[in-house]
């Protein structure tokens, strides 16, 4: 049995550092960059120069969720907030000067992610997510016909239309307490790549 029980034991440490090793290769493949820094090279072999980049950072310690959406030289855009406690999620969008953007709120109760947007303009879609994927998020914006797809250890997403041509790229900081995201928005529409 003692035998056996080793075995055991180098069969869960090899798994181990098999598990630690791949999170380790998933997180380095970020290609999240900070505002001022260069953009990363296989976001512009992928996209070529960017329309416009965008950042988000959000606040840790606050009774409301508010995230700040800022540009190249760290000026405000948008700014989006939600209360921390809430049935419904209701999340409010609004450009820097606070004009409202976007409402939006999910189902008391649903089976997988799905949230309501109503623009302030009128117009209205629905973001919902796909159910039984382990390690790829794939969330469809219904009305329009676009997807976002990614892989969630990697932190990279993809944002394509109804023809899949690629509309934008969405990178999280990993390694981080406080949510960081830069967004790539292209400037040329091409196929989405085949990897995440």
């Amino acid at each position: 049995m003692d035998i056996f029980g080793g075995f055991i034991f180098l069969f869960i440490l090899v798994l181990f550092i098999l598990v630690i090793v791949i999170m380790i290769q998933r997180f380095s493949s970020s290609r999240y960059h900070e505002a001022g820094e260069a953009a990363d090279e296989r976001n512009l072999g992928d996209f070529g120069v960017p329309a416009k980049t965008l950042y988000t950072s959000s606040k840790i310690l606050t009774l409301h969720n508010q995230i700040d959406i800022t540009d190249e030289n760290e000026k405000p855009v948008y700014q989006s907030m939600s209360k921390v406690l809430s049935l419904h999620d209701r999340t409010q969008i609004n450009r820097a000067d606070g004009t409202l953007v976007a409402n939006m709120h999910r189902p008391f109760f649903t089976l997988h992610e799905r949230h309501f947007v109503e623009m302030a303009n009128g117009k209205s879609f629905t973001i919902a997510s796909e159910l039984w994927h382990i390690a790829r998020h794939i969330i469809h914006i219904e009305e329009l016909g676009w997807t976002i797809n990614g892989h969630i250890l990697e932190m990279n997403y993809y944002i394509s239309d109804e023809k899949e041509n690629l509309r934008s790229s969405v990178k999280r900081r990993s390694h981080c307490m406080i949510s960081s995201v830069s967004i790539f928005i292209s400037r040329n529409t091409k196929k989405r790549p085949l990897r995440s």
